[in-house]
């Protein structure tokens, strides 16, 4: 990956080893780039198309299981699929969309009746047959749709698992219908749990094998326009409150939001989140991007 994204200059030369492991591989480092800021893999697993293609999902897309340290963490997954919805309800209003790497299809099913025609990509065969169960359309790659099918083309957490984003944003690009968008959600590689708090068991949960690369605000915008999109717009998000934040201080354990719910507050989480945002390091970047 250290290639890649140096041929494409989306990191520098000055290069750290950030954590010496991901969660799920002790072979594989995590390095980041000290002048961008742009945190990847230090050695590319092996086979990951075949991977997705072939292993059975762990989740029933209600719920979303992660095993760490021989402890199983669950968290809710409509939520999220809910959350995008609402944020971008108006953008998808009465539109063709595609939602790429769309796993158990959580959006495009909440999406019908909004949109005015929903598919996927979904490289992952048994989750194809079950959106086509659904009568969803599914197929394992974005070309295999015609050239200008879609008005609107998401990837919700997906970019980071691509060996080459730029190919396959061009590819996405090109089944677009003019004018149409990209909305592109990535994990944040200035996510202040691990770039100002330093969280040792955040890294340690964090950081997957999976995710080849984590994006700051800069390289996310130069991806897009090296795949061609004139228009992009990247702003900062924050999934996770203050309630978990703590948590993670004091139990160095992830469910926060959860085991202390009762610590949540919309309006305080909504002034946290923006203090966030206003030093760049939420836990999530969204970009919008426009063929």
């Amino acid at each position: 990956m250290q290639a890649y994204l140096q041929k494409h200059g989306l990191i520098g030369t000055d290069i750290e080893q950030f954590f010496p492991r991901t969660r799920d591989r002790e072979d594989i480092p995590v390095m980041r780039c000290r002048e961008t800021g742009v945190v990847f893999l230090g050695t590319m697993p092996a086979d990951l198309e075949r991977y997705y293609n072939q292993r059975q999902p762990d989740n029933d897309g209600t719920t979303s299981r992660t095993t760490v340290d021989g402890t199983q963490i669950v968290t809710a997954a409509p939520a999220d699929s809910q959350r995008r919805l609402d944020q971008f309800r108006t953008v998808i209003s009465g539109k063709r969309i595609c939602d790429f790497g769309t796993g158990h299809g959580l959006f495009l099913r909440y999406a019908r009746g909004i949109a005015s025609h929903c598919a996927g990509v979904e490289l992952n065969r048994s989750q194809q047959e079950a959106l086509r169960a659904a009568g969803i359309p599914a197929e394992p790659a974005i070309d295999r749709y015609e050239k200008g099918s879609f008005d609107v083309i998401s990837l919700f957490h997906v970019l980071e698992h691509l060996e080459t984003p730029i190919e396959t944003l061009q590819l996405i690009r090109s089944r677009l219908a003019p004018g149409g968008a990209v909305i592109v959600e990535v994990p944040h590689a200035r996510d202040f749990l691990f770039n100002t708090l330093a969280s040792e068991a955040f890294k340690g949960f964090t950081f997957w094998s999976e995710h080849l690369v984590l994006h700051t605000r800069a390289s996310l915008e130069r991806v897009l326009k090296l795949a061609g999109f004139p228009q992009v717009a990247v702003g900062g998000y924050q999934r996770y409150g203050l309630e978990n934040h703590l948590h993670w201080l004091v139990k160095g354990k992830p469910g926060g939001q959860q085991a202390w719910a009762h610590l949540a507050d919309a309006d305080l989480n909504a002034r946290y989140a923006g203090l966030l945002q206003s030093i760049d390091e939420t836990d999530t970047l969204i970009a919008t991007a426009h063929a």
